[in-house]
């Protein structure tokens, strides 16, 4: 499985890219006649590390690791931190509530985009 994370400056503009790169993605499988991709997408909000190379580091990319894998096939799964930091009534959500993830002291209330 290949993974790719993305960095935004700010949350509603990370899962607007999100929720468009798996529409795109899907059309062009459409197109292609190709079977529909396995895309799983979660967004989370923190503070990182760059190291010289550019790689990021931290709690907020395991987080955000740790929330793609909650979500299903298909689906963007956002934590609270980007709720909470979102235009008003920019986008519909679904609480999938409070979700214990790997090597994550607290749980994290996690969000599906409708």
């Amino acid at each position: 499985a290949d993974e790719v994370m993305l960095e935004f400056k700010d949350s509603t503009n990370a899962v607007r890219a999100a929720s468009e790169l798996q529409d795109e993605f899907h059309e062009a499988a459409r197109e292609l006649d190709l079977p529909t991709p396995d895309i799983r997408t979660g967004v989370h909000f923190g503070e990182c590390t760059r190291s010289s190379e550019g790689d990021l580091f931290g709690d907020a990319v395991n987080i955000a690791s740790r929330v793609q894998g909650v979500a299903e096939l298909g689906q963007v799964v956002l934590s609270a931190a980007v709720k909470e930091r979102l235009e008003e009534g920019a986008f519909e959500l679904e609480s999938l509530g409070a979700k214990e993830l790997k090597n994550v002291a607290e749980p994290v209330e996690v969000f599906g985009l409708s």
